[in-house]
């Protein structure tokens, strides 16, 4: 199958670009929503694409084939609620295994899936030549950052999160993406790519969910 369009574009025209796509949640919701964002990269940009999660995105994701690296990075280390420098410091050697990781690749973009300062920081202390994030204070500081403003326009406000993604992965190149993007079968083809296993385990779950909220129950 071929996921992106013959067409290069002006700034992709030397060679493919090395995209990083950044998991911050350990959610089973959030992981699937990064779907269509991860997708869309593949099918949009000549590049090599990898995912930077955790067991749940490899769990999700280990079938994909528009994927080029899947890796597990384990533990979020960026959001570790003990402050004291006990915690920080058992926790140093992993951070910069992750940061020495994701560097390791060189991207020339790397996608944030999380607007907090602590990630952006995380994500700043790798080698990534763009890093592509919502706006906030910190990113205003970072020449390496391009941002998002999710948070001072109201078209933001309302949009679902996994479009706030899309819009994100658009920044790479905003003429191709525009040019390109209704042309892509989003609904088909940006979905889980899990081992049968996996995904009847998460079809219980969903299903379960179902049930629980339209037999009034509730969560």
């Amino acid at each position: 199958m071929s996921f992106c369009f013959s067409k290069p574009s002006k700034l992709h025209a030397q060679k493919p670009l090395k995209i990083g796509f950044l998991v911050a949640s350990i959610e089973l919701g959030s992981n699937v929503a990064y779907a269509k964002a991860i997708y869309a990269l593949k099918a949009l940009y000549p590049c090599k694409l990898i995912v930077f999660g955790n067991t749940i995105t490899t769990a999700l994701y280990s079938q994909a084939k528009h994927i080029d690296h899947l890796i597990d990075i384990a533990i979020n280390t960026w959001q570790i609620t003990d402050k004291s420098p006990t915690a920080q410091k058992s926790y140093a050697p992993l951070r910069a295994k992750q940061i020495a990781t994701i560097s390791s690749f060189s991207c020339d973009y790397l996608i944030l899936s999380d607007a907090k300062s602590a990630f952006l920081r995380f994500a700043l202390a790798t080698n990534a030549k763009r890093v592509l994030c919502a706006r906030k204070f910190i990113s205003l500081l970072a020449p390496r950052a391009r941002t998002l403003p999710i948070y001072s326009k109201s078209k933001y406000k309302s949009m679902p999160f996994e479009h706030i993604l899309l819009h994100l992965v658009r920044m790479i190149d905003t003429a191709r993406y525009d040019e390109y993007i209704h042309s892509i079968p989003l609904l088909a083809n940006a979905r889980l790519h899990a081992s049968p296993k996996v995904q009847e385990k998460i079809d219980k779950i969903f299903t379960y969910k179902n049930a629980r909220y339209w037999g009034g129950g509730g969560y």
